[in-house]
């Protein structure tokens, strides 16, 4: 058994706290993790886990051991990192999730460039829009749109997006342009629950800076940006969106934006990743790139 790798399932384990979703993570069979936490306990003389049918646990000192894992793993990480700069290399897996909106429109269009740029480092990205377990699915960097409460990570700021709102030009000439936010009362709007202000919104006239909070009513409400553009281009009533979800559509005229004396509140794109003792160069590189390009 390589130590290192013995050291990899004995951490993947425990932190997954199944086999079974470890050798997912890893890559490797249930049955090679299986054997390299067996050969450690082996050599360690120490029992790592306490197996249930649901759960495998660290035992008290296998959580000794898990974050002594954890030192030697990183410092062993680092080690790579320091012998791979003196030839100014970012190589390995990096895995990121995103939320679809972001993953569909920015990430694709620039992830190509950032490839080209480390053609020795591997992109592993898993987009969803709902909260994963980062520790659990091996993930390095969450990629999330608006507000977070999860003060155990460390957060970057990207960059920040101004939300839009818009209608189809179809549902204008049917229903009117309203002229202003407050004549969204008398519209139907469509709402995106993934954003704290839902049927809330909020509009500053760009020359008295007086704000109005318009709680619009709405038929439809949806989990999605991507959904609440389609939506819109159908016809179905008023959005209030990321501006990069809506920007094509806009371009091609399907969608028009309401409000121009207005301005909406803005959403923060951030980089979310858990505590280490020292973070990868590689994720720091990916950061930056994000920082430059979005």
């Amino acid at each position: 058994m390589d130590t290192i790798d013995g050291l990899k399932a004995m951490v993947a384990v425990a932190e997954c706290q199944s086999f079974t979703s470890a050798s997912e993570r890893l890559g490797m069979s249930k049955s090679l993790v299986s054997k390299y936490v067996s050969q450690l306990e082996q050599q360690t003389c120490i029992k790592m886990f306490n197996r249930t049918t649901r759960r495998v646990l660290l035992t008290e000192s296998g959580k000794i051991f898990y974050h002594q894992a954890l030192t030697v793993l990183s410092h062993y990480h680092q080690m790579l990192e320091s012998a791979q700069s003196l030839h100014n290399r970012v190589s390995g897996t990096l895995r990121v999730s995103a939320p679809y909106a972001l993953g569909e429109t920015k990430l694709a269009r620039i992830l190509p460039k950032f490839m080209q740029s480390y053609p020795e480092l591997r992109i592993d990205l898993l987009m969803s829009n709902a909260s994963v377990n980062m520790i659990e699915e091996g993930i390095d960097v969450r990629l999330r749109v608006g507000q977070l409460s999860d003060s155990s990570l460390i957060v970057r700021k990207i960059t920040q997006y101004p939300l839009v709102a818009c209608a189809s030009p179809e549902y204008l000439a049917k229903q009117g342009h309203p002229q202003n936010p407050e004549q969204l009362c008398k519209h139907s709007c469509i709402i995106d629950r993934n954003y704290k202000m839902a049927d809330r919104w909020q509009f500053t006239h760009l020359r008295t800076r007086d704000t109005d909070t318009i709680e619009v009513p709405n038929q439809l409400s949806v989990n999605s940006p991507t959904a609440s553009r389609e939506l819109a281009k159908q016809g179905a009533g008023v959005i209030l969106c990321p501006i990069f979800v809506v920007e094509e559509a806009i371009e091609k005229g399907e969608l028009i934006v309401l409000f121009s004396d207005y301005m909406t509140s803005q959403v923060a794109l951030q980089a979310v990743y858990p505590h280490r003792d020292y973070t990868p160069r590689k994720l720091v590189t990916f950061i930056d790139f994000l920082k430059q390009h979005l």
